[in-house]
């Protein structure tokens, strides 16, 4: 009796010990939502529409040389951290790599500027010359919060990776908060100040919850780096393509329509922000996860994971996607009064993503955990191509709303793309995956008993 006791305890604690780090996941990757809830009354509603659209821009661009960092250093320092104890070479060199990397793209922002600004705002609309600059100074404030979060992904420390997130999230509407009560909040500019002071705030955060990894490091070995750099050049190829795409609707629509399109575009897309919350959250766990199961050979249960997985996201995100197909009239009203009215059938659209957003995730995840970026880079260089021929026919054709059709097409693609992919190492039956709804069914009814039983 004692150790049925004794093991009913170890389970429990085992339990609890994965539900609490699930917890701090969902509320870290809860903050991007909140973010966005706070943008809507803070800024969308506030800023003219075309200082919103400019905004978009900058930030766009700004997102896009972030992601591309990532990839190339700090993507391939989450994977390497994970499987080994001995971090200080690759810490050094994914600093080493992630600061190189972002002086290059200071300088090539700062020495283009002219022909950049020409490209996506022909009609000067927007003044992007003023906010360019914002670039290498987000980027120079996020260095170390960037590395900080990849290494603590590695080992799972969910709630300093949740306290470093929310010092920069919550922080940045604090600061849009105060500067509107100042009366100093009605250009792009107030708003990159405050993300700027907030991003300083989450960057001294991330060394507090880091000082005890990065204390006696030494110079970057160069063993190191080539290791990470093999790694993360296909990454970064991969993840580029992956960026490019995923940000071409923006450009282009800029570019081909005009800086009030993004506006009301982006004030539309914004509600996808769930959609990227769920596939953060995934991503966060299944790379470190997949890169460990599948070097110590246990294929079964990957497939066991992505199908529990998939169909879990897919049940989850299903009430918003009927949302936003059948209600975006009334989503729009509710969240910016007469403002942005065209933009509900880009809301209808875009919920259709739901359908492949839980594929994608869980896919990309795998193809990064198992090594394997250098062959997906070549589905990467035709899901470019098709975008490049889709995206400017269809806002050619229908402007905002075909940049939001576009999307959806194309994010299909490169979700049955990378799914495909996948099987030929991690198999996935369609059939299984919606069949793990017994599982969740079963399980909920068990919580369901237990909460009966105690009353």
């Amino acid at each position: 009796m004692l150790q049925v006791i004794l093991h009913a305890l170890v389970i429990a604690m085992e339990f609890g010990r994965h539900l609490s780090k699930g917890i701090w996941a969902f509320g870290d990757k809860g903050l991007p939502a909140l973010f966005g809830i706070g943008m809507i009354f803070l800024v969308v509603r506030i800023l003219p529409e075309n200082e919103y659209g400019s905004f978009v821009l900058v930030q766009t661009l700004y997102t896009l040389a972030s992601t591309l960092g990532t990839a190339l250093a700090l993507l391939p320092l989450t994977k390497f951290a994970a499987e080994t104890t001995e971090n200080g070479p690759y810490i050094t060199a994914a600093l080493t790599l992630l600061a190189l990397f972002f002086a290059a793209v200071s300088v090539v922002v700062i020495a283009l500027q002219t022909p950049l600004i020409a490209l996506l705002d022909p009609r000067n609309e927007g003044h992007l010359s003023s906010l360019m600059l914002f670039i290498p100074v987000l980027l120079l404030t996020a260095y170390f919060r960037n590395f900080a979060v990849a290494l603590l992904q590695a080992t799972y420390r969910v709630r300093e990776i949740f306290w470093i997130d929310a010092v920069y999230f919550l922080g940045s509407l604090v600061f849009f908060a105060a500067a509107k009560r100042m009366n100093h909040f009605s250009t792009a500019s107030d708003v990159f100040v405050s993300i700027t002071l907030a991003q300083i705030l989450s960057s001294l955060t991330a060394l507090a919850c880091t000082r005890r990894q990065i204390t006696g490091i030494r110079l970057p070995a160069i063993s190191a780096i080539r290791t990470l750099w093999d790694f993360g050049k296909y990454s970064f190829c991969t993840t580029g393509l992956s960026a490019v795409f995923s940000q071409m609707d923006v450009f282009l629509l800029s570019s081909l329509v005009g800086v009030g399109a993004v506006a009301v575009y982006n004030a539309a897309r914004i509600l996808t922000r769930a959609f990227d919350m769920m596939t953060q959250l995934i991503m966060m766990f299944l790379l470190p996860f997949s890169s460990r199961h599948y070097a110590a050979g246990n294929i079964q249960t990957l497939s066991s994971t992505a199908e529990k997985t998939i169909c879990f996201t897919t049940v989850v995100l299903l009430p918003v996607a009927f949302i936003m197909i059948a209600f975006p009239g009334e989503i729009l009203h509710l969240l910016y009064g007469q403002r942005y009215a065209d933009g509900a059938p880009i809301v209808r659209i875009l919920g259709f993503v739901a359908f492949v957003v839980p594929w994608t995730a869980v896919s990309s995840s795998f193809v990064g955990g198992i090594g394997r970026v250098k062959e997906a880079l070549f589905f990467g260089v035709g899901l470019v191509v098709v975008s490049g021929i889709v995206y400017p026919l269809c806002i050619t054709v229908f402007q905002a709303a075909g940049a939001a059709l576009a999307f959806v097409a194309v994010s299909t693609l490169f979700g049955v793309s990378v799914t495909v992919y996948v099987q030929r190492f991690v198999p996935i039956s369609v059939r299984g995956t919606y069949l793990r709804v017994r599982d969740i069914r079963t399980f909920a009814l068990g919580q369901w008993h237990d909460l009966i039983d105690r009353f």
